[in-house]
């Protein structure tokens, strides 16, 4: 009995096709939508986890108030914040950095960058090993250089008209420094658009000796890392007898971004749900007029013995099937969109998004938009059953 349905079913959807087309076309709008953003911001939320996991777990991130910018800061830290954290068990180094943002001059054009003064013996294992980050061409600095500089990226490429190569001299705090070296591409503006200095010189010509903006702490293996930054949090706010900086984990940092991505994804399912109601109502109307339609096949039905729940399964199937088209469309659709926006985010940034196919996602969205065709079929069916068949035979 129910194959013979689905037959009928499809026979009659088959005799409508454009207004088949156009009422699977609110659905298939609605699942791709919802498939596709989906699918991109769990690729966001991986894409960050990778990120986080090349920095490591075992570190904490020291900042004034205010923020990184020492010209702009509330407060600042000192050389005795940081003998503060060394002080403290569990530490196994601690990454000193002073930030300024300054014009930048480079062959009578002018721009303003960042400048991050950095103080570190080993600069190559600070970045290839900590930070991922690799030079394309040049050498890496150390705390001996005087007057040399590493760019980032954008610094180099399109910070100014003409391209900054290694061996090219830039000028800023009324000094020249020779560039020795330039960072690969970060993807992140504020990573790529900077140049760094060594920390010593950068004092000096900003007048601020004693001055630090950031400190990465450095936490030993197989540590509790969230228990050491409440004892360096406890140890500063001695010191300082105020609370006037920030410290933050990787995985603090981490959970505050997955926070932020769940409330994207509430507002988008929230808007799928409302594109999913626009397009039930298509699928309800197009029943009512496929009900109003054949009112003189209900009859011949009924006359021939078919009972009220025949009629109901019968406009039900054919509701389920254009939910079911419309969701496998939609998915189709959702993943190719998914799939083209990864292919394109990973020609023009380095961080890309990383998007893993979840079948039970994929599954869930066809069912979904199955049983929303149900549901907007459910009033149509009632109405048909309820048919007499004497009035359905009525022309």
């Amino acid at each position: 009995m129910i194959l013979d349905f689905l037959k009928i079913a499809i026979k009659n959807i088959s005799k409508r096709k454009l207004r088949t087309f156009l009422t699977i076309l609110g659905i298939v709008v609605a699942i791709s939508a919802i498939l596709s953003l989906l699918l991109l911001s769990n690729g966001l939320e991986n894409s960050i986890e990778s990120e986080f996991d090349k920095i490591g777990s075992n570190r904490i991130f020291l900042t004034s108030e205010g923020g990184l910018e020492s010209n702009l800061a509330v407060s600042s830290l000192s050389e005795k914040d940081i003998k503060v954290v060394e002080r403290t068990p569990g530490i196994d180094s601690v990454v000193k950095m002073l930030v300024s943002t300054e014009e930048v001059n480079y062959k009578n054009e002018k721009n303003i960058i960042q400048i991050r003064g950095l103080d570190y013996e080993n600069w190559e294992r600070l970045f290839v090993n900590d930070y991922g980050i690799s030079l394309t061409d040049g050498r890496y600095l150390s705390n001996k250089d005087n007057y040399n500089v590493i760019i980032g990226w954008a610094t180099s490429n399109t910070a100014f008209n003409k391209k900054i190569n290694v061996g090219n001299s830039i000028e800023f705090l009324k000094n020249k420094f020779k560039v020795v070296g330039i960072f690969e591409r970060v993807g992140a503006d504020q990573d790529d658009k900077v140049i760094y200095v060594s920390m010593n010189l950068l004092r000096e010509l900003i007048n601020k000796p004693d001055k630090i903006s950031f400190a990465d702490i450095i936490v030993n293996p197989n540590s509790d890392v969230l228990k050491i930054s409440e004892k360096i949090d406890r140890r500063l706010e001695k010191s300082r007898g105020k609370t006037d900086y920030s410290l933050i984990t990787p995985d603090q940092l981490l959970e505050q971004t997955n926070n932020v991505l769940g409330i994207i994804k509430t507002v988008i399912i929230g808007i799928a749900i409302i594109s999913l109601l626009v397009g039930s109502i298509g699928i309800t109307n197009s029943m009512y007029t496929a009900v109003s339609e054949r009112k003189y096949e209900i009859g011949i039905f009924k006359s021939l013995g078919a009972q009220k729940k025949d009629i109901l399964k019968l406009f039900l199937i054919e509701s389920s099937i254009i939910g079911l088209l419309g969701g496998i469309v939609g998915t189709i659709l959702g993943i190719s969109i998914a799939k083209l926006i990864e292919y394109i985010v990973s020609i023009y940034s380095p961080i890309g998004i990383i998007i893993n196919l979840d079948v039970n996602l994929i599954i869930f969205s066809i069912l979904f938009a199955m049983f929303f065709g149900i549901l907007s079929g459910l009033s149509p069916a009632y109405s048909a059953s309820k048919l007499k068949p004497v009035e359905a035979l009525q022309k």
